[in-house]
């Protein structure tokens, strides 16, 4: 019986990339995807607790939001890792937060730069950069693993960037549903479907051999990187910029977990 589970929501595999090496550095963990339809497991077993997840519009994603104001109270040890291309404006206090709120004790969070992917007001870095980011991130997660397995605290404090970065997490994060309208699609798509497999939370629908976006986009840009033929574009912003999935993983392996 495993000791740790590693709850993760990922959408061009950084998050799940750092899942899967956390969870190999630690050992005797489960792996669960948060964006599953499979049926939550008791957390009375588990020692240690982890949530990994990316940074949108500096706070978490809508559904890590929702699954965390669900999580029970064991007493474990609970540890967050985000993952962040850019800035994240107090993202990690937010987080500290809503354990906060349902009376959790957030023992442990940290972050880890990884790729940006998030191309609607940025862009993918050079492939140098991107290898350095990944080259970085091994010694991270050694020092992170260590400290997890020696259950160390390390907890963030409110500060500047926190305050800077409030009125947009609030307001940006009721946006990812209505974000979806703004998804067009070109002729160059080929009908190949990446792009339903592909959507961890299965927005994306084939009607009458369209792709239709619904209303339930948690805005990870996935479609559009995955796309074989860049034929998905949020409006013009992202037309003829450079797409990244992870090179450390395989996207389809996600919705196995």
């Amino acid at each position: 019986m495993n000791e740790n589970i590693i709850f993760f929501f990922s959408g061009t595999g950084n998050s799940f990339d750092i899942t899967l090496r956390i969870s190999k550095q630690i050992g005797n963990t489960d792996i669960f995807n948060i964006a599953s339809d499979k049926i939550l497991p008791s957390l009375d077993k588990y020692k240690r607790i982890g949530l990994i997840f990316p940074v949108y519009g500096f706070t978490m994603p809508n559904i890590v939001s929702k699954f965390i104001s669900n999580i029970p109270n064991n007493n474990s040890y609970y540890f967050c890792i985000v993952t962040l291309g850019a800035f994240a404006l107090g993202a990690m206090y937010r987080t500290f937060e809503a354990f906060g709120k349902i009376g959790i004790k957030l023992n442990y969070i940290t972050n880890i730069y990884m790729p940006e992917n998030y191309i609607l007001f940025s862009k993918v870095p050079s492939d140098k950069i991107i290898k350095a980011h990944l080259k970085n991130s091994i010694n991270r997660i050694k020092e992170i693993s260590t400290d997890i397995i020696s259950n160390n605290e390390k907890i963030t404090q409110k500060n500047i960037f926190y305050i800077m970065g409030k009125h947009f997490a609030s307001s940006e994060s009721k946006k990812w549903a209505l974000i979806s309208s703004n998804f067009i699609i070109n002729n160059d798509c080929i009908k190949c479907k990446t792009c339903i497999k592909t959507c961890p939370v299965e927005n994306i629908k084939p009607v009458n051999e369209n792709i239709v976006f619904g209303q339930n986009c948690e805005c990870c840009l996935a479609c559009i990187h995955v796309c074989p033929k860049q034929a998905i574009n949020y409006g013009s912003k992202t037309i003829g910029k450079k797409r990244y999935i992870n090179p450390n993983i395989n996207i389809a392996d996600m919705k196995t977990y």
